[in-house]
């Protein structure tokens, strides 16, 4: 597990490599500091959930850079488009149901957010796919604001991310 300040210049293709290869990075999101991972890759995802102790009937929010990219995923009508517009990016996570023909692992809805952190964008914008992204917090557990504190908190822990980016202290 390593730490790097979002300053580093290599960091997006760093952290797009990673994710290409099936490795969970800590993002600062809108609100908290996130487990990622590509949405196109189960064996991760499961490990998620393993790190959260989260059930699998839980759903997670999908990461994307774009509301173009999310009309690739989901299917948006007229309402949806305005509120997106309106509200991203940001906070605001819209759940609608998703095209049939992408990913197969989601039932019939699925959750997609354009987070308000421009590194955040432009690495699912390279990755070309979007990333799941939960609280780094086990389940039911206070969420996290700080990188190093959850350096800390996995420090001994047999499941561990691969790569925390630190954003400083997130405002919640």
């Amino acid at each position: 597990m390593q730490l790097i300040i979002d300053k580093n210049k290599d960091l997006i293709d760093k952290s797009v490599k990673l994710l290409q290869q099936g490795s969970i990075i800590v993002l600062p999101t809108d609100t908290v500091y996130g487990l990622c991972c590509s949405l196109n890759n189960k064996k991760t995802i499961k490990k998620i959930m393993e790190i959260k102790k989260r059930s699998k009937e839980k759903p997670f929010a999908c990461l994307v850079s774009s509301l173009n990219m999310a009309k690739k995923y989901a299917i948006f009508n007229r309402k949806a488009c305005l509120i997106a517009k309106k509200y991203w990016p940001g906070a605001l996570t819209l759940v609608l149901r998703k095209r049939q023909k992408k990913f197969n692992s989601i039932k019939t809805k699925i959750g997609l957010r354009v987070p308000n952190h421009k590194l955040v964008r432009k690495i699912i914008k390279k990755l070309k796919v979007p990333i799941i992204a939960t609280s780094v917090n086990l389940s039911g557990e206070k969420e996290m604001y700080e990188a190093k504190k959850i350096l800390n908190y996995f420090k001994n822990k047999k499941l561990q991310p691969d790569l925390i980016i630190d954003a400083g202290i997130l405002k919640n």
